[in-house]
């Protein structure tokens, strides 16, 4: 996937009202409520953004719940979102048990990697996304990166490992470096895998 970087929300909005597939990295680009909103628009009428690296762009739990909100629109049943960035943005738990709230009417059937790396997630949040991997909303999900949470724990971990055992869950990859998992968290996850 070839990544077209911008470097002001303008030049992001015209990028994103091309009619042909593209994925925007808004990396490091301070993103405003009324910006985040201007993107979420754009996406969900054009419909041809494959990618959106949000990394870094200062988005809060408010920013992270605007974005998905967006996978919820009734508008963007057929959308084509593959690729979701959203590393380092002082993401806590509360938006991430709010995108599991909404997972009866996601439509993200195309999404296939979330990273959500170095934010704020503890072992609600991570047992939340573990959920999430159940749903039919979520079936295309290969890879899901939570990277330098360190408050995830076994607890969170071990959500996983269960989640893990269902044939229905897709996910390939599953990136909980510098979480601190400890070896009991290891272990569920090793028993996961081997079942």
């Amino acid at each position: 996937m070839d990544w077209v970087k911008v470097h002001s929300v303008k030049l992001g909005l015209g990028v994103l009202n091309s009619k042909v597939e593209v994925s925007v990295c808004f990396r490091d680009v301070k993103l405003t409520p009324k910006d985040l909103e201007r993107i979420c628009k754009r996406i969900n009428k054009n419909l041809t953004c494959i990618g959106l690296d949000l990394g870094n762009c200062d988005l809060g739990d408010d920013g992270a719940e605007l974005i998905f909100k967006m996978l919820s629109d009734s508008e963007i049943r057929k959308h084509s979102l593959q690729v979701l960035l959203l590393d380092a943005n002082k993401i806590s738990s509360r938006s991430v048990k709010q995108l599991s709230g909404l997972k009866d009417s996601l439509s993200t059937y195309s999404l296939k990697e979330l990273v959500l790396s170095s934010n704020k997630i503890d072992e609600d949040g991570a047992s939340s996304l573990a959920e999430l991997l159940l749903a039919p909303s979520f079936c295309a999900l290969q890879n899901l990166t939570l990277a330098s949470n360190k408050e995830i724990g076994s607890q969170g971990v071990s959500a996983f490992a269960e989640a893990l055992r269902n044939k229905r869950v897709a996910l390939q990859r599953l990136n909980l470096e510098d979480c601190g998992i400890g070896k009991d968290g290891c272990v569920s996850i090793a028993t996961s895998l081997k079942d």
